[in-house]
């Protein structure tokens, strides 16, 4: 090991240490720390987490190689699951992204939420959340990743329920946890799966002993479910729409940077089991494509602006997995972090013209902002070119890096392609819908005082639009090949496939222009409106569906057997306890009595003898040392 490793050490150690205290201050001692104190300390232990982060950063790439190591100690030592973290290219790009934009968006919420009662408990879930991924993507094993995969999950839970006073919000976040939790039970059997199998859960000890077998594709499509539920991908991606109930910058955190990336991150992790079973890859890139779609489709009838973007998000993580499915995992890495930068402005663009608008969110009773909001216009301005890919923009380079992949990779096919394009077109047009409805025309509505928010709101968004112009001309692909190997080369012409793309967004930008006023309506209207239908579905199948139709066996079973054998055994217990009843009455004490009534009537004829005298008691003594002497002389 180099001789850096020592400092690296205790830096990795340290990444995640400041966001926990963080968290564990707020959330027991916040109530009496005043506010200005509570937001200098939950951004500063972020701020110190990325100092740290760039830190170990600059240290491996001075050592010039990966860092794996144990940090306290083994806690399976069957599995070889060690508190310790592994540091190389892939987690690098991870703890950087999650530490430099989660702290902008701390910064964005002192002002977003300083009327809020609720304060230093939305800053402790904050933190806790860092520290959650932070742990996720540091780990140097499956157990430990996991570990990092609930906890998030459960930080997730608290911030889009934090305000659980209202109804959606608190269904919202219990909606987040359980269908996430469908997606964890995956995880886990592949954990366990991989436990058995290789005998170990560190990543080095399995890649290192991986072989292909009918094992290696269950526990490639295990880790998919996982990554599925995590990432909102068909037909798990229910939860992700409803966590817009949330605070904006909850928001923000969840689908820019941190939560819903972490399938994606798991899958790029295991690419090497992955690769392993090519039947997954296709699974994962189909997934991808048709959630894509799916999800754009929804987007362009949408009129909460909030819902437009987590739309947007589950199509964007869909071209993710698309990259994943044809194998070229360092272009999903690539759009994820382009992603965040574009995903980010843009929540928080909206969070501005939702906190403008006093609460308003229903682009149909906005309009015209453009004049009022210059600056948040131009952020989101530019974070919507980057998300549809015009040229220049950090988006533009993701996503053409993606369709070429699909084109041109052995793994990808022209309808994937296809799809890929299609899903491009309808992205321009909802994204150009959503802005000329919300920031162009005239104001559909009196709005009073409307005015640009305060700095600790602009900065971050304006820091964060920078980002989404330059992110992508600092392309990863050798900074990654030490993780994914030398990207193949692909077959494609890029700049017949560069043009087909901008012309595509170009053409969905215009479409927009033209009919972003109209209401569309019609049965198909109709049923994107209602997201195809899917959470009605789920309710009636997984919800009420527990009562009715093919449930009422599982009811009945219910019912009559489980209930039926808990009310049983309140029967016999009830029963028995009559019948201990009866013996303690008529058998124990019935035996006390007659035992005590035995004793008293044995005690009748020496009573006499107990007179209190002791005159009598020596007259007594003598009688009888008479009647002893009197036998032994009749002898």
């Amino acid at each position: 090991m180099n001789a850096p490793a020592p400092n690296l050490l205790s830096l990795l150690w340290l990444i995640p240490l400041p966001p926990l205290a963080g968290a564990i201050l707020m959330l027991l001692a916040g109530r009496w720390i005043p506010r200005i104190a509570i937001g200098v300390v939950c951004c500063g232990s972020v701020l110190a987490s990325f100092a740290l982060s760039a830190a170990a950063v600059l240290q491996l790439n001075a050592s010039g190689e990966p860092f794996h190591e144990t940090v306290i100690g083994t806690w399976l030592p069957s599995v070889h699951a060690d508190w310790g973290f592994h540091l190389d290219a892939l987690s690098t790009v991870m703890i950087l992204m999650i530490t430099g934009i989660g702290f902008l968006i701390h910064l964005y919420s002192t002002g977003y939420m300083k009327e809020d009662g609720g304060y230093a408990r939305y800053f402790g879930y904050l933190n806790l959340f860092i520290f959650a991924m932070l742990i996720l993507v540091l780990a140097n094993n499956y157990a430990l990743l996991f570990a990092g995969w609930e906890c998030v999950g459960l930080a997730s839970y608290y911030l889009i329920g934090f305000w659980f006073h209202r109804p959606a919000a608190a269904t919202a976040g219990m909606k987040a946890f359980i269908v996430n939790r469908v997606g964890d039970v995956g995880l886990l059997l592949a954990i366990l799966l991989i436990s058995t199998t290789y005998g170990s859960v560190r990543f080095t000890e399995v890649f290192a002993s991986t072989t292909s077998s009918q094992t290696s594709f269950w526990i490639a499509l295990l880790l998919l479910a996982g990554a599925i539920g995590k990432s909102a991908q068909f037909p798990l991606h229910v939860w992700l729409p409803d966590a817009m109930e949330g605070p904006t910058p909850v928001s923000a955190l969840i689908h820019a940077a941190t939560m819903v990336t972490a399938g994606v991150y798991l899958i790029a992790r295991s690419h090497v089991l992955f690769d392993l079973a090519p039947q997954v890859l296709t699974v994962c890139a189909a997934v991808g494509a048709f959630t894509a779609l799916f999800a754009a489709s929804i987007a362009l009838v949408e009129n909460d602006i909030k819902r437009v973007l987590a739309w947007s998000t589950v199509s964007q993580l869909g071209y993710m997995f698309l990259a994943l499915g044809v194998g070229a995992y360092w272009v999903a890495i690539f759009h994820m972090l382009t992603h965040a930068f574009f995903k980010a402005v843009l929540f928080l663009g909206a969070g501005n013209v939702i906190h403008a608008l006093s609460g308003e969110q229903n682009l149909q009773r906005m309009g015209g902002l453009r004049k009022v909001l210059p600056r948040t216009y131009m952020a989101m301005l530019i974070g919507a070119l980057s998300l549809t890919g015009i040229p220049g923009f950090a988006g533009f380079f993701s996503k053409d890096a993606i369709l070429a992949q699909v084109y041109g990779s052995v793994h990808g096919s022209t309808l994937l392609y296809a799809i890929g394009l299609g899903t491009s077109l309808l992205t321009a047009i909802y994204m150009g819908r959503c802005l000329w409805l919300a920031f162009y025309g005239v104001a559909r509505t009196e709005h009073e005082h409307v005015h640009e928010t305060p700095w600790s709101m602009n900065g971050p968004v304006e820091v964060l639009a920078v980002g989404a112009v330059i992110a992508g001309w600092f392309t990863p692909r050798k900074f990654l090949a030490p993780v994914f190997g030398a990207a193949a080369a692909i077959d494609a012409p890029e700049i017949a496939l560069m043009l087909a793309a901008t012309a595509v967004a170009l053409a969905g930008w215009w479409i927009a222009s033209r009919v972003y006023e109209k209401q569309w309506r019609g049965a198909f209207a109709n049923i994107l409106a209602r997201e195809w239908y899917v959470d009605q579905v789920y309710d009636s199948v997984f919800v009420r569906g527990l009562a009715l139709g093919g449930g009422r066996a599982l009811f009945a079973f219910d019912r009559r057997v489980l209930d039926g054998g808990v009310d049983g055994a309140g029967w016999i217990a009830r029963w028995l306890s009559r019948i201990s009843e009866w013996w303690d009455i008529w058998i124990v004490d019935g035996v006390v009595r007659m035992t005590a009534l035995a004793v008293k009537l044995s005690s009748y004829p020496t009573r006499f003898l107990q007179s209190g005298f002791v005159q009598f008691y020596a007259l007594i003594f003598l009688g009888g040392l008479i009647a002893i002497v009197g036998y032994l002389t009749a002898r």
